[in-house]
């Protein structure tokens, strides 16, 4: 009868242990990770609006905006078209602001490339962009931050399952107001196109002196 009971006792615990070996974490994370992968592959849809230009086109803007620090928009329309390049001056814009490259007033002003440009401002630039996080359930969650560029100190500002406009122009402002004593003060706001970054979200910003 004992041993009856231990050859139960043994079974159970073998049956178990298998259980256990299905269930091991790594292998809950790995299916997560699949379902976050099909999730997002799901969501992409069909793109919206122009699309970019070429690579080609786009580094040549880079370099010729980089190199000609007093070329405005249609001068380096006009330089390009020598190249045989048909672009607007406002796809010339767009293409510096995606690089961080400022305009040729700013560029001209202070007579230096790009990178000299961040290594003497870099304590008075704030950066900003989103990462997301998904749950168990895959609800996404976009989390909002803003880096300090000097000193490398991030700021995570909020994080929400619905980032509206309102409410990432609301964590600009109070980024903002977390900032207002600061030395040396921010002038420079680097961020993408992202269309959660609306025009209230820049206007906390413009109203404080501050370029993007």
């Amino acid at each position: 009868m004992v041993a009856g009971l231990k050859g139960q006792s043994r079974g159970a615990k073998e049956q178990l242990s298998a259980s256990v070996l299905l269930f091991r974490p790594a292998t809950v994370l790995g299916w997560h990770r699949a379902l976050v992968r099909r999730k997002w592959r799901y969501k992409q849809g069909p793109s919206v609006g122009r699309p970019r230009k070429n690579e080609e086109l786009e580094a040549w803007i880079v370099r010729i905006a980089k190199e000609n620090a007093g070329l405005g928009y249609e001068k380096i329309q006009g330089e390009l078209a020598k190249l045989g390049y048909k672009v607007s001056p406002n796809t010339v814009k767009q293409v510096m602001k995606r690089h961080g490259i400022p305009p040729a007033p700013e560029r001209k002003k202070y007579g230096m490339s790009w990178r000299t440009f961040i290594g003497h401002y870099k304590d008075q630039m704030l950066a900003s962009d989103f990462f997301t996080l998904e749950t168990v359930g895959l609800k996404t969650i976009y989390v909002l931050f803003f880096l300090e560029v000097g000193p490398r100190s991030v700021h995570i500002a909020g994080f929400t399952t619905n980032p509206t406009g309102e409410w990432v122009a609301q964590q600009a402002r109070q980024m903002v107001w977390k900032l207002d004593s600061r030395q040396p003060s921010i002038r420079f706001l680097i961020r993408d196109n992202d269309s959660k970054f609306t025009k209230l979200f820049d206007e906390a910003f413009t109203d404080a002196d501050t370029t993007y």
